[in-house]
């Protein structure tokens, strides 16, 4: 009877040793990176494994939603008109974007 060693076969997965405690945070991900690695080596090595039939390999993502893009321009909106009130400190005058700004909010 022969025997073929595991490690020489392209599907084979090395031995995993005994849990061993870790402090809290020390190996956060790693299972995860784990599981990404043997699943993108399955993609390059062109295996078809259970990992490559995984639901997150061909995943594709949602469109992405306008609510980011409102935040920014709140966000940007906001920082100009302080940046407006430091001119207006500065010169004694309305700054030429607080206007523009007010015009664009319908203020």
């Amino acid at each position: 009877m022969t025997t073929t060693d595991p490690a020489s076969t392209p599907t084979s997965r090395p031995a995993r040793g005994p849990a061993r405690p870790h402090p809290v945070g020390a190996r956060d991900g790693v299972a995860t990176a784990n599981l990404a690695g043997w699943t993108l080596a399955d993609l390059i090595c062109g295996l078809d494994s259970d990992l490559v039939r995984l639901p997150r390999v061909a995943h594709r993502s949602r469109r992405w939603e306008p609510e980011p893009l409102r935040c920014l321009a709140v966000d940007a909106a906001l920082a100009a008109m302080s940046s407006a009130g430091t001119v207006a400190e500065r010169t004694g005058r309305p700054a030429r974007r607080a206007r523009g700004l007010d015009r664009a909010t319908g203020g």
